[in-house]
């Protein structure tokens, strides 16, 4: 069964933080509520459960709010939902909590190497890496390569996308603490601090040279040479 909400869904402009803080009306994620049809998915989805007994089905903006989160931060399922697949479909949406078809699912006797790539190089800012180069592994010899891009995931959100995509390892530039222990928490070998060929360091990692970098923060890994600026962000924090 599914009941409706009848009082008015608070806006963003009305919801009020502590210290009097007010949601931005520029956050990505106030416009990305602002373009969803709500009520008209709303009344879709309750057709999913026409019973009029039982547990009420979850509310839509929490279901479809979870899935939206999910897609733009590649959470694995167990994470998001105990259950099975979850798929909604009206008009021209169609969201699944399943992991993207971009990434090739592995056996358990594959091993994954992650490297955060450009243009064959190794990526040297792991948040903001735009593309992983995943190679697979078995017996000591790689079986198959593939490029995927993180869909403007980025920073922490990054060890969600790995975990969804089975990495086993990342091989990196800079990395900052957060993302190191979001590695760690994920059970993801990490060798950060590398430069150069993507190729070469995964060559040098199966023939165990490649060093496990203690610190493998931007400002100790390299030096920026001409031409390259961290900006005004903190590079510790990828």
């Amino acid at each position: 069964m599914y009941k409706f909400k009848r009082e008015k869904q608070i806006s963003f402009t009305d919801f009020n933080q502590p210290l009097g803080l007010q949601m931005n009306p520029d956050n990505r994620w106030v416009k990305k509520a602002a373009m969803i049809p709500w009520e008209t998915i709303e009344a879709e989805y309750a057709k999913l459960f026409p019973s009029h007994t039982g547990m009420p089905a979850k509310p839509l903006r929490m279901a479809l709010g979870s899935l939206l989160i999910q897609k733009q931060y590649h959470y694995p399922d167990e994470e998001l939902v105990e259950g099975g697949r979850i798929v909604i479909s009206v008009g021209n949406y169609t969201l699944e909590n399943s992991i993207s078809e971009e990434i090739t699912r592995k056996g358990s006797a594959i091993m994954r190497i992650a490297v955060t790539y450009e243009n064959g190089q190794i990526f040297q800012h792991f948040g903001r890496t735009e593309q992983f180069k995943l190679y697979d592994v078995a017996d000591g010899k790689i079986i198959s390569e593939q490029i995927v891009g993180t869909m403007g995931a980025g920073h922490g959100a990054l060890a969600g996308f790995l975990k969804n995509a089975q990495a086993d390892v990342l091989i990196c530039g800079g990395i900052g603490g957060g993302a190191q222990m979001a590695m760690q928490e994920a059970g993801i070998a990490l060798y950060g601090g590398n430069m150069g060929s993507a190729d070469d360091a995964v060559a040098s990692f199966l023939a165990n040279t490649l060093v496990q970098n203690e610190n493998p923060t931007c400002d100790h890994h390299h030096e920026h040479g001409e031409g390259h600026s961290c900006g005004t962000h903190s590079c510790g924090g990828h």
